[in-house]
């Protein structure tokens, strides 16, 4: 029997592959939806929703730059873009954040599940084949791809969950730097955010972000602004919090925005809040600050509750007893993702390799991290210093002193003892190799006393100026202005 052959008008069969790529209203824009790996020929439009910062990357085979977008489409869906060294140059300042463009042609792969937040499982490389051009402003692509949660739900998310967030700006703070145990300088802004819940939490914003948004809200002369969030993380710090957003939005042109304000208009400032999930007092507390001086016996009361997971900050004046300065070797690399602050092994041919960056090296550096008993009228704490506090308290280098070796003679050590400071120290529980919590408390930040000025507020607290001055704030202005101090607002 003679076996049947299909005939297929290969016009056709082109014809219907095209029309499953066609978008409705342009037959030359693939959806996100559609697009798979193995295509090499398509255009996509959409409005870029996320513009990460160029980053380094660094390996055995060589170093470069990156950097990753985030575009969405008419269709609400996302996919995450990746450019390289050439292609960030040829792109990078001309792709504008909340702006709309085609894309066409590029490299599909698929995304790690790990860290894609979008919808489409592929990312698009941008090559140097690929065109972008800019298009009109377009009502029809959403501003972004929100997943509201309301504020008190929050506080049932785990730590380290991303969320996005609305909420009425109740109040926030000034642009402040703050600087990290590992030396590295951040800036900072909190936002406290309540919602039609009646629950607030406070928001933490750093650098750009910070800046850009707080810059935008003095701007605002209304007492309803809207900040929305996209892709926060939840933290466990001081209650709970939220730290750092993809994007931030202020009064975004959705249906949310119209709600929340027209509620907190009608009863929200009578009612709110109901409920605070962030409890930042112990937190952020002001090394310059008298008032907010404690002891070291606060933190030996926290310590004796080992169901506090949270960490606390603490002020208080107190002095070194007996200090041992040590050091360790530190990778010698001084940009990402090192910092020249992670430790590197000693090879068997006295060179250097560094697990961070999985490099070797022919030196290292040395820095400062040792452990040493402070001490104040109350009590007495083990406390870690590291580099950046141990050169203020020597006023030199481990690098400079390993190579003189006269860490046990020289008397820039031996004069570091008794020494007053006034200490700002961090303490947190942590888990040790047997699964066992423990209490670790270490230097945030120090400065030596100034005896002037702790005798005027000394003073101020003890009353001793004359009765007529009622206001205590106008006294301590004055003499903080006459000594040129301005710490206290």
């Amino acid at each position: 029997m003679a076996s049947r052959c299909k005939i297929v008008n290969p016009y056709v069969v082109k014809q219907n592959k095209l029309n499953i790529q066609h978008n409705n209203n342009d037959p030359f824009i693939t959806p996100i939806l559609k697009l798979k790996t193995l295509d090499t020929n398509f255009s996509i439009k959409g409005r870029i929703t996320k513009k990460g910062n160029i980053g380094e990357w660094l390996n055995q085979n060589g170093s470069g730059r990156v950097t990753s977008l985030t575009i969405l489409d008419v269709a609400n869906t996302d996919m995450s873009i990746t450019m390289f060294s050439e292609t960030i140059n040829k792109w990078y300042s001309f792709l504008e954040l909340g702006q709309i463009y085609i894309i066409t042609n590029g490299s599909l792969r698929e995304a790690n599940p790990k860290y894609n937040k979008c919808i489409s499982n592929l990312q698009l490389i941008i090559e140097k084949n690929t065109t972008i051009s800019k298009c009109p402003d377009s009502n029809n692509i959403p501003i972004q791809r929100f997943q509201f949660v309301k504020i008190n739900r929050l506080e049932n998310k785990n730590d380290g969950s991303y969320v996005d967030v609305i909420g009425i700006v109740q109040e926030f703070d000034n642009v402040l730097p703050v600087t990290s145990k590992y030396g590295k300088t951040f800036e900072k802004c909190n936002l406290n955010l309540i919602d039609d819940t009646g629950t607030s939490i406070c928001l933490t914003l750093w650098n750009d972000s910070a800046n850009n948004t707080n810059a935008q809200l003095k701007l605002q002369n209304n007492n309803n602004t809207v900040v929305a969030v996209k892709h926060s993380k939840v933290t466990d710090f001081c209650g709970k919090t939220l730290s750092g957003a993809v994007n931030t939005y202020i009064n975004p042109k959705i249906s949310e925005t119209t709600d929340l304000q027209r509620w907190w208009l009608s009863q929200g400032p009578r009612k709110a809040p109901f409920i605070s999930l962030s409890h930042t007092t112990n937190n952020n507390v002001d090394i310059n600050n008298f008032f907010h001086r404690g002891n070291i016996n606060d933190i030996m009361q926290y310590k004796q509750n080992t169901n506090n997971n949270k960490t606390f900050d603490v002020i208080f004046k107190g002095y070194f007893s007996k200090i041992i300065p040590a050091w360790f070797l530190a990778c010698p690399n001084k940009k990402r993702p090192c910092f020249q602050l992670c430790k590197v092994k000693q090879t068997l041919d006295k060179s250097y390799y560094c697990d961070k960056c999985h490099l070797t090296y022919n030196t290292c550096v040395h820095k400062w991290l040792f452990s040493n008993i402070i001490r104040d009228n109350t009590s007495s704490t083990r406390v870690t210093i590291f580099d950046k506090q141990a050169q203020q308290l020597f006023n030199r280098t481990a690098e400079i002193t390993f190579a003189r070796g006269d860490e046990k003679t020289h008397p820039k050590f031996r004069n570091a003892n008794n020494t007053e400071w006034i200490f700002k120290c961090r303490v947190k529980q942590k888990k040790n190799a047997k699964d066992k919590y423990y209490f670790q408390t270490h230097i945030v930040e120090m400065k030596p006393v100034d005896y002037k000025y702790e005798s005027i507020m000394i003073s101020i607290v003890m009353g001793l100026y004359k009765k007529e001055i009622i206001n205590i704030q106008t006294i301590i202005r004055g003499y903080l202005q006459r000594l040129k101090y301005n710490t206290i607002k």
